[in-house]
């Protein structure tokens, strides 16, 4: 199989054991947001507890 890659390359490439594997990126965003999605809140969003903690933080100034 031959591949042709045009830029801005949508892959990413590794070396592993001599050999190279070629993923696309949708695929290791993916497998990042699944890493993340178990830190993250069963209700609401993390970037609200973080506006909160500041807005806090901020009226004790």
């Amino acid at each position: 199989m031959h591949r042709q890659f045009r830029p801005p390359f949508q892959e990413n490439l590794q070396v592993v054991n001599g050999a190279v594997h070629v993923r696309p990126q949708r695929n290791g965003l993916k497998t990042i947001q699944a890493m993340l999605r178990l830190f993250a809140p069963v209700d609401g969003y993390v970037s609200d507890e973080l506006i909160t903690e500041r807005r806090v933080e901020a009226a004790d100034d």
